[in-house]
């Protein structure tokens, strides 16, 4: 059986709609086509119209809602854009303050830290000794305070106290050492930079020297096969 050209039929069947508006089940039991197949394809004027006019309809609000789509996306983006960028100086922030924030313990003005963030290596190596010094104090003190202490609560307390200074101290000395090393270390580096420096500027006048020397013997020698020619 030939498969039947819909199109074709639906616009006869429109042309003698608009002659004699007769209807679809009547056109399609004259043209011996069975109603319940035909239906999907055949449609009345109006019918066709409304549909187109619903397909324009549906393709508009699509197109308006892929506008609003994009530009909210763009508004979103915008907005992510900066709550990143928000987040990331929020988190370099916070691995600066991580990084410098153990410091702001060693003041009890902790207005003044900001004075003190950038430290040097000497500036540590200060502040280290400083702790030195405190944690012996606070030994020597709490020590005193043991001697004199009363119940064996205090006394406990005391030898906590002293204890855990002396940890401290052997901390803040090691530190120092550490530092001390590290200073030591780029103190040696950086002087033989410099020693490398004189080095290279000796090699490049002697270079230089020489090179002057070989022009100029080179320059003789012509002049002489110069002279020796014209003899």
């Amino acid at each position: 059986m030939a498969k039947k050209n819909w199109k074709a039929l639906q616009i006869e069947y429109l042309k003698a709609n608009a002659k004699t508006g007769i209807t679809v089940k009547d056109w399609c039991e004259k043209k011996g086509l069975k109603f319940a197949s035909a239906k999907r394809y055949i449609k009345k004027p109006e019918t066709m119209f409304n549909q187109s006019e619903s397909r324009q309809t549906v393709r508009k609000e699509k197109q308006a809602e892929a506008i609003i789509h994009q530009e909210n996306c763009e508004l979103n983006c915008e907005t992510d854009e900066k709550t990143a960028k928000r987040k990331q100086r929020s988190y370099v922030n916070s691995q600066t303050a991580r990084k410098h924030g153990g410091y702001a313990r060693y003041f009890k003005d902790k207005s003044a830290f900001d004075v003190v963030v950038d430290f040097s290596l000497k500036d540590e190596i200060d502040l280290m000794r400083q702790r030195a010094v405190s944690a012996v104090e606070s030994i020597e003190k709490f020590t005193a305070l043991l001697a004199n202490a009363n119940t064996a609560e205090e006394k406990s307390l005391y030898a906590k106290l002293i204890e855990s200074t002396d940890k401290a101290l052997e901390r803040a000395v090691g530190r120092i050492e550490n530092l001390n090393h590290t200073d030591n270390n780029i103190a040696n580096l950086l002087s033989q930079i410099e020693l490398r420096k004189v080095q290279s500027k000796k090699v490049m006048a002697e270079t230089e020297k020489l090179k002057q020397e070989m022009n100029a013997k080179t320059a003789g020698h012509h002049k002489l096969e110069y002279l020796q020619e014209f003899n």
